[in-house]
Order: structure tokens, then sequence, then C-alpha cells
């Protein structure tokens, strides 16, 4: 009689439960690129937007703003001193800048320009007089959610 090879069950286990081993090694060593990615696109984010709406309000002598923002609640530790009461959503249309978060203007198009945002986070909003920009949906980044570019949080 010939004998046959085949892989054994043993082999086989041995085989899946190192597989098993690496995947879990390599999702666990991957996340914290990927939260490296998501604090790159923030900082070039609110970079662009900063850079655009300075321009435009060199020559507008006004914010490019839309409807009043009225939830701020989750802002209160991150906000700038010099910030008043007065948060606006900031519209993207009358700026050249290609954002990767900020996908609920669309649905703030579709409101009357009147109308308070309340119940919409991925957007990008400004304070009137300070001119500081969030994203009230917050960007986590080692184990903190951040609502703007802190100084200590980038090189700006």
């Amino acid at each position: 009689m010939k004998s046959e090879k085949a892989v054994t069950l043993i082999t086989l286990t041995i085989t899946v439960v190192i597989l098993i081993i690496l995947t879990f090694t390599v999702s666990i060593n991957v996340n914290p690129y990927g939260d490296q990615k998501k604090k790159a696109n923030f900082e070039t984010d609110i970079r662009s937007l900063k850079e655009e709406i300075d321009q435009y309000y060199a020559v507008e002598k006004k914010l490019p703003i839309i409807n009043e923002f009225t939830s701020t609640s989750m802002l209160e530790e991150s906000k700038n001193i010099n910030d008043n009461e007065k948060y606006y959503v900031i519209d993207i249309n009358k700026l050249h800048v290609n954002l990767n978060y900020g996908a609920d203007f669309e649905k703030i198009l579709q409101k009357e320009e009147t109308e308070p945002i309340t119940d919409l986070l991925d957007v990008y909003i400004i304070n009137e007089q300070s001119h500081t920009i969030y994203y009230p949906k917050g960007m986590v980044y080692n184990n903190e959610t951040h609502y703007r570019l802190p100084e200590v949080f980038s090189e700006i």
C-alpha cells in the first residue's frame, strides 16, 4: 500500500492558532496608526479651514457661516477663553477646501438658515468672536476627545 501524505488535525489546529495570534497582534498594533491617521486628517481639516476662512474674511469682512449652532455643551472644557456664546456652522460652499470630516453639512443645507442646529454634530463650527474652529462630533486620539486643535495637540 502507498502511504498518503495529508495534513493532520494537530497540524491544522496549530496553524489556525498561530493565525489567530498573528491576527490579534496585528489588529492591536494597527489601531494606533488608524488613530494617527484620524488625527492627521483632523489637523489638515482645521488648518485648511483656518487658512480659507482667513482669506475669505480678509476679502468679505465677514465669516463664511450659515445656521447658528446651539448645541455646544460638549465644548465647555475646550472652549477658547476669548469665545463669546455665538457659534455658527461654517459654510463650506463659500470656501475652496476638501474636508475629511463634516458629512452633516449636506443635511444642514436642507434646513432654513434661521433654524438653529442642535442635532447634527459632524460639521465644523466657528465662534463669532474668537474665530476658533470646532468639530462638535469630536475626534478621539490617545483616549481623549478633541473638539478643536489645542496648542499642545499640534505644531501649528
